[in-house]
């Protein structure tokens, strides 16, 4: 995985994140937030998984709700 800061300005900073083949998605950016100290983000992805299982938080239940139907 590759970070690099692209802007910031009042507080909020934009990244490209670039992650290898065979890396894993989720380890890898909990690891990058909690290195770069974020606790609230949205990320825009562009790309492809080979494998991935998408997931959404349900609020009515208070949990995420695996395999979006």
């Amino acid at each position: 995985m590759n970070a690099k800061l692209l802007h910031e300005e009042d507080g909020q900073k934009t990244f490209a994140v670039v992650f290898d083949k065979g890396d894993e998605f989720i380890a890898g950016l909990t690891d990058f937030a909690k290195k770069q100290g974020l606790d609230s983000s949205h990320f825009t992805a562009l790309g492809a998984f080979s494998e991935v299982t998408l997931e959404y938080f349900d609020r009515a239940r208070m949990g995420n709700v695996p395999q979006l139907p």
